[in-house]
């Protein structure tokens, strides 16, 4: 007796989404489980289980770009909306029969696929947290939470080899890819957008003065007929790299003032509250354009955050921007502020994601 026609399962090795008659994955080729066949939501569970003992100590590891306290009480998160609808996603398969690969071939297709009228561009952006706890559960949680904001692009910093592949496997199916691949190195970066929109040009240029290996990726695209360069990066980490951090903002600032088009530049800038960074004429600051509401200010918080075990102090700051230039921001939000279903007390990421729409002027 074959299965109803909703219980879709959930290939444990790959995530991918297969249909209820495939015995085997589309595609990596696991056979189907036969907890699967029974409940074709046990595949999540168990990764999530499974993964559950790989936490490892970090204390070593964390990411604080200023030792500053903020002892303003705890803002309140719950039942927070974001800026503009949030809107179930529309989950794509592999066999979808209109799944069109990105490239210069579908930049008509793009074009034709945007409403007439003013055009409004949606930007999302997250630093990932690159540890090994729950690491299955955490983005499965981060990519359908990203999809409901409905991003024309996404930028994720800290992104494990692993999770690259995740990350890719899973961000298909709400219709997006990415040219980036994050490989021979302990975590990068990358830059996904919606599969009708065309790739014109994607680079990755190393800072001058990194040690820690960052870097800025600029990607060409089109949305509505508007071109535009979308860059992401994930600037020197800890407080004593701060003049680093500095310099790698205004070479970026530089490097994308070249260009003809207009640009939208978010990321992990691991700016503290001590951390003054002046902005060059007629680059915005999405959450300061939109009126810097209090609610969305801080993006890396302690008092409420726990996914850290090895910072006991509470500490707040806005480390994670979005800027850009010929873009008028609109709207700016944060998410990623809902614990696991698995556990509680896992948040998907360390930080919170940002996110911004525009309209082009």
């Amino acid at each position: 007796m074959s299965l109803p026609t909703w219980a879709d399962w959930d290939c444990p090795r790959c995530s991918l989404i297969n249909t209820p008659d495939c015995d085997a994955c589309e595609a990596c080729d696991l056979a189907r489980p036969d907890a699967v066949a029974a409940d074709p939501r046990a595949a999540f569970f168990n990764m999530a289980l499974a993964s559950a003992g790989s936490k490892r100590p970090i204390a070593d590891v964390v990411d604080l770009a200023s030792s500053d306290d903020d002892d303003d009480e705890k803002e309140e998160i719950v039942g927070q909306k974001p800026c503009w609808e949030m809107k179930h996603p529309a989950k794509r398969r592999k066999t979808d029969p209109d799944a069109t690969p990105t490239g210069a071939s579908t930049e008509s297709a793009a074009r034709t696929a945007e409403p007439e009228g003013p055009v409004t561009l949606r930007v999302a952006s997250l630093n990932v947290w690159f540890d090994e706890v729950l690491v299955s559960d955490r983005v499965r949680c981060m990519t359908h939470t990203i999809a409901t904001l409905q991003p024309h692009v996404v930028f994720l910093q800290e992104v494990t080899p692993d999770m690259c592949r995740l990350f890719k496997a899973r961000m298909v199916h709400f219709g997006y890819v990415s040219p980036s691949d994050v490989v021979d190195v302990a975590y990068g970066e990358m830059i996904f957008l919606q599969r009708s929109l065309p790739v014109h040009h994607y680079e990755r240029v190393d800072f001058p003065r990194s040690t820690m290996g960052r870097g800025l990726h600029t990607l060409e695209t089109t949305v509505g007929g508007q071109r535009f360069v979308a860059a992401t990066a994930h600037l020197e980490s800890l407080g004593p790299n701060r003049a680093v951090r500095l310099e790698q903002l205004d070479w970026s600032f530089q490097v994308l003032a070249t260009s003809d088009h207009p640009w939208v530049f978010g990321g992990d800038m691991n700016l503290g509250n001590r951390d003054k960074a002046p902005l060059p004429e007629g680059v915005d600051d999405a959450w300061v354009a939109c009126g810097c509401d209090p609610l969305h200010e801080h993006t890396w918080d302690t008092s409420v955050n726990k996914n850290l075990p090895g910072v006991a102090y509470v500490a707040k700051c806005r480390f994670d921007r979005i800027f850009s230039h010929g873009l008028a921001p609109t709207t700016f939000t944060t998410f990623g502020k809902d614990t696991l279903p698995t556990d509680a007390a896992m948040y998907p990421s360390d930080h919170w994601g940002v996110a911004a729409s525009y309209s082009f002027s």
